[in-house]
């Protein structure tokens, strides 16, 4: 699990799924704090990847994938710079 700045070690539910060509789409929130990240489970006895990385913006978690459209607040993407 990861270890953010803060020292919360975060708790992942799964919220929602769906297949994908490339796999698995998991959407998943830490129960803690309410953080969303994106996983990718590639194969059935995989264990999920971290498909994109947890953003706090104002209380909430935006979901930010690289090269993917920007989600507003995304300023790593590369089309953030644009």
């Amino acid at each position: 699990m990861a270890q953010p700045a803060g020292g919360h070690e975060h708790g992942w539910r799964v919220e929602s799924s769906h297949p994908t060509s490339s796999g698995l789409v998991v959407y998943v929130r830490c129960g803690g704090c309410g953080m969303r990240r994106l996983d990718l489970q590639e194969h059935p006895l995989a264990v999920p990847a971290a498909l994109s990385r947890e953003i706090p913006v104002a209380g909430h978690a935006l979901v930010c994938v690289p090269g993917r459209p920007v989600v507003s607040g995304c300023r790593d993407s590369p089309a953030a710079a644009s």
